[in-house]
């Protein structure tokens, strides 16, 4: 019987992922681990706890939990908490981005990382912190910072060869 729901609760996790928007992708699957999951037909959730990691195409997420859920009009938002939650994303020419923050929000569809909470972006050397930072990690543009709110700052760190260029 645990045999079987644990094969249930995998081909849920698949199916949820498998929705048009993240099948049509050709770059890739999403691939999620973590030490438990949870799946609520009712608001159509799946919670993964515990040690998550997420793969999909080129960025790595650690987590210490991840909720799944439809966005309206289709694809998925997947939320993570954490302490911190960190990502990394290789790119093709060797260079890489990574960040963390306490908490993120990552648009599969999209290939946007929202990070809030001491949130920190760090590509080549340079580094970005403010309360919150958004990553398009299709091209690598990270913006910072929260026009509705005047206390929180942006702290930005450029090593010296690059601001020559």
């Amino acid at each position: 019987m645990r045999q079987l729901l644990l094969t249930l609760l995998m081909l849920i996790s698949i199916s949820l992922l498998a929705t048009n928007s993240v099948a049509q992708q050709s770059d890739g699957e999403v691939e999620i681990s973590s030490d438990t999951i949870e799946h609520n037909s009712e608001n159509g959730t799946l919670v993964y706890l515990g040690n998550v990691i997420v793969n999909h195409t080129d960025i790595t997420i650690n987590a210490s939990k991840l909720t799944i859920t439809e966005k309206e009009g289709g694809g998925h938002i997947v939320r993570v908490t954490g302490s911190p939650v960190r990502f990394k994303q290789a790119a093709a020419d060797g260079k890489s981005i990574s960040g963390e923050a306490r908490q993120g929000r990552y648009d599969i569809d999209l290939e946007t990382l929202v990070l809030q909470q001491n949130a920190r972006v760090t590509q080549n050397g340079n580094t970005i912190s403010g309360d919150t930072i958004s990553v398009n990690l299709k091209t690598g543009i990270a913006t910072a910072g929260n026009k509705k709110s005047t206390s929180s700052r942006v702290r930005t760190v450029i090593k010296s060869g690059d601001a020559k260029r």
